[in-house]
């Protein structure tokens, strides 16, 4: 496996509001547990030189079978960007990018993080966007980020690790909390890679098959613009420009009060599937359309720096046109600045 890491600097995220109306149990507590093998030695610690006495292990090193990122331990560029390529036999390649959202963003620090936890039959990849206004978004996603690869370490599901990140972010955070995505592929015993994805909030994953949308692969967002194009029959371009776009129906750290529990779909991968994990500062501005019709000419690291690309540049446009279809596009207004994005591109 090939590693490429640079960083990117912190910004802050789009303030979001929270629609809250029903009560869920709580997110059940996990404690993680260290344990540390010593070989068997029948004399008391206290009898053993220091050199002898059980100790914690040594921290992980990246190897060409074990990568462990998190975005927030990079250094980012003087642009404030954080990047990480490299190549994974599982799946093909891992692209990640994240940024406060280039000079057209309204924001001075990146709230945005990206995780990654790769052996030699498993990968696992989050999104994770920070909110609540001051610097308890960006805290919320340092926690959140942590906790995550945490719980992964493990081997932990990522319903249960979103369930640690709540509760972690909701003890730590100070007010803040997430919207969040993640994928985590496996490779069977009897052959194949088996695919998890799950959402909680309006991050989202797109998965690409044969140059179309796969269902099972793709969550929805978790808002209540989405919300307004499933139930009340508006029409899903007019998604983009909704008045409560930025209403939050899901997320992590929001306690009992959430509506929506996290999406889960699973599904086989097959040769030349892609997966496209993304803060909603892509998704706010960019339709699954333009994201299948870029990959058709784009692929890896070339696909994940064409879409930063185009949202950087629509971040810095007071209007621009967002083609939904074939067959209809609509105007999006700018308001006055972009946001944060994070990107990555597997496949």
């Amino acid at each position: 496996m090939q590693t490429e890491c640079v960083l990117l600097k912190y910004l802050p995220f789009a303030g979001y509001h929270i629609f809250m109306t029903m009560k869920h149990k709580p997110f059940e507590k996990l404690v993680p547990e260290w344990q540390h093998k010593q070989e068997e030695d029948s004399r008391p610690p206290e009898k053993r030189s220091l050199s002898e006495r059980p100790t914690l292990p040594a921290p992980k090193k990246e190897s060409v079978a074990s990568l462990e990122v998190n975005s927030f331990d990079k250094e980012p560029s003087k642009d404030g960007i954080v990047e990480c390529h490299f190549e994974k036999k599982l799946l093909g390649r891992v692209d990640a990018v994240t940024s406060i959202g280039g000079p057209g963003s309204k924001y001075k620090h990146n709230e945005d993080a990206f995780v990654i936890h790769s052996d030699k039959n498993s990968l696992v990849v989050a999104v994770l966007d920070g909110a609540g206004g001051s610097d308890n978004g960006e805290l919320a996603s340092r926690i959140g980020s942590e906790a995550f690869l945490g719980t992964v370490q493990k081997g932990d599901d990522l319903l249960d690790a979103f369930d640690v990140v709540s509760q972690e972010v909701q003890e730590e955070a100070r007010g803040g909390y997430l919207t969040a995505t993640a994928l985590h592929a496996v490779r069977l015993k009897e052959g194949g890679v088996r695919i998890n994805v799950a959402t909680s909030g309006d991050s989202k994953v797109l998965t690409i098959r044969n140059g179309e949308r796969l269902p099972e692969g793709t969550t929805d967002f978790q808002n209540m613009a989405q919300l307004a194009v499933t139930t009340h029959g508006i029409e899903p371009w007019e998604y983009y420009n909704h008045k409560f776009l930025a209403v939050i129906t899901g997320g992590l750290g929001i306690g009992k009060s959430t509506i929506e529990p996290p999406i889960f779909k699973q599904f086989d991968h097959m040769e030349g599937d892609v997966s496209i994990l993304a803060s909603d500062g892509l998704w706010d501005s960019v339709s699954e359309y333009e994201v299948i019709e870029l990959s058709k000419e784009f692929h890896g690291k070339e696909l994940e720096q064409k879409l930063f690309e185009l949202i950087l540049e629509r971040n810095g446009q007071d209007y621009f046109v967002i083609q939904h279809s074939p067959s209809h596009s609509i105007m999006k207004d700018g308001y006055g600045g972009g946001d944060n994005v994070t990107i990555v591109v597997v496949g």
